[in-house]
C-alpha cells in the first residue's frame, strides 16, 4: 500500500514537472534598435550612437549595421559589433535627408537570425534637402568657338550628387568617320573643372559631363555641349 502511494506521488509530481516544462515558451532571438528612435532627427556632420537591445541568443553573435539614404538605392557600412556590446558610435553624413538603419544579427554556425529597421532623419545647417542629381556644363558654351591647340577648362554646375562621386568629361570629334568617345579627365565630384587640349583639326567636337557615383550603376547625372574648333 504504501509503495502504491509513493509510485503515485511520484507520478504526480513528474507529470507536474512536464507541464511546467512545457508552459516554458523558448525565447526566438530578436533585435530591437533604440536609438535612434523611429522618426528622430539628427544633426549631420556629427558622431551619433546607436543602442539596440537583443534576446534569445546563446553563444558568439554579432550586430552588423547598414544604412540607406531615402535619394539612394545603395547601402552604406557602419560595422559589425559583439551583440552584448549593445551600442555603436557612427559618422552621420553631412546631409539634409530623410535615412533608414537596418541591423541584423549574424551567429557563427547559424547564420542571420534577426533583424530590425529604423527610420529617421538627417539634418545638416547649411545643407537643403535632397533634390535629383543635376550636372550642368558651364563653359565652353554650346555653340562656342574655340582655338586648336589651347589649354582650355571645361567647367560644370553640379548638385546633389552625393559622396563618394566622380565627374568624367568626355570629347567626340563629329567630323572624323567613325569617331569614338574619348576621356578627357575625371576628378571628384567636389570639384568644378577640368582642362582640355582643343585638337589642331577645324571642326566640331562634342563634349560630354557625368557623374558616376561609386557603387551605383550608370550615371547619375549628365549633360553635353557642341563647340566648334577653328584652327589659328
Amino acid at each position: 500500500m504504501m509503495r502504491s502511494l509513493q509510485t503515485a506521488y511520484s507520478l504526480v509530481c513528474r507529470d507536474a514537472l512536464f507541464r511546467k516544462i512545457r508552459g516554458i515558451r523558448r525565447v526566438e532571438p530578436s533585435l530591437s534598435i533604440l536609438a535612434p528612435k523611429e522618426g528622430a532627427r539628427i544633426r549631420g556632420g556629427t558622431l551619433g550612437r546607436i543602442d539596440w537591445k537583443t534576446e534569445g541568443l546563446s553563444g558568439r553573435s554579432f550586430v552588423v549595421l547598414w544604412y540607406r539614404l531615402a535619394s539612394r538605392s545603395d547601402w552604406r557600412y557602419v560595422g559589425a559589433y559583439p551583440a552584448e556590446q549593445d551600442r555603436a558610435v557612427w559618422q552621420v553624413p553631412s546631409v539634409t535627408a530623410d535615412a533608414l538603419l537596418h541591423g541584423e544579427v549574424y551567429q557563427p554556425g547559424r547564420g542571420w537570425v534577426a533583424r530590425a529597421d529604423v527610420k529617421f532623419r538627417i539634418e545638416t545647417a547649411g545643407r537643403g534637402a535632397e533634390g535629383p542629381a543635376t550636372l550642368k556644363l558651364i563653359t565652353p558654351r554650346d555653340g562656342q568657338t574655340v582655338s586648336g591647340g589651347t589649354r582650355i577648362p571645361i567647367r560644370w554646375k553640379g548638385a546633389n550628387l552625393g559622396e563618394d562621386t566622380r565627374v568624367f568629361v568626355y570629347a567626340l570629334h563629329l567630323d572624323e568617320r567613325n569617331a569614338r568617345w574619348y576621356l578627357v579627365g575625371y576628378v571628384n565630384a567636389e570639384r568644378d573643372h577640368v582642362f582640355w587640349s582643343a585638337p589642331r583639326v577645324r571642326g566640331r567636337v562634342a563634349l560630354l559631363v557625368a557623374a558616376h557615383q561609386s557603387g551605383s550603376s550608370g550615371w547619375k547625372a549628365s549633360d553635353r555641349a557642341t563647340v566648334v574648333v577653328r584652327t589659328r
